[in-house]
């Protein structure tokens, strides 16, 4: 029965350490090949795991949200690269540089908002229609 209510508890959960807690209910608990000690020990460890998981899931969601708006900024491409985990101990996904670069990537962007070319070439269409229909 107890045994039940942790499976149907891990139904919506996944990840390596929901893995591990299924197969240690799978495979060991309630098997009378293992002794009382082993089980007592790999319980403890997967409840450690589970306690240190947990204690990352707000630094993730905050990462998450951090990568969220630099891909709202504009930055897609850059927000995708940093959520991949690092392959060695030095960050290439965060240059040195970084913040002149943002900067210029902003005020860029600001100066192709604000950019009057489109409202010019509307305009003229506008009075090539209106010089044509006071010609007619």
């Amino acid at each position: 029965m107890v045994k039940e209510r942790f499976q149907r508890a891990l139904q919506s959960a996944n990840g390596r350490v929901c893995e591990a807690i299924r197969s240690f209910l799978a495979d060991e608990l309630g098997n009378p090949d293992v002794p009382d000690s082993r089980l007592q020990a790999d319980w403890c460890v997967l409840m450690t795991e589970l306690s240190r998981v947990q204690g990352l899931l707000e630094p993730i969601a905050i990462v998450r949200d951090v990568c969220d708006r630099i891909a709202t900024s504009g930055a897609m491409k850059w927000s995708e690269a940093l959520k991949q985990p690092l392959s060695g101990t030095v960050d290439t996904k965060l240059p040195d540089n970084w913040h002149a670069v943002w900067r210029l990537r902003r005020l860029a962007t600001y100066l192709d908002s604000i950019d009057p070319k489109e409202d010019l070439k509307r305009l003229a269409s506008q009075r090539r229609e209106l010089e044509s229909d006071l010609a007619r």
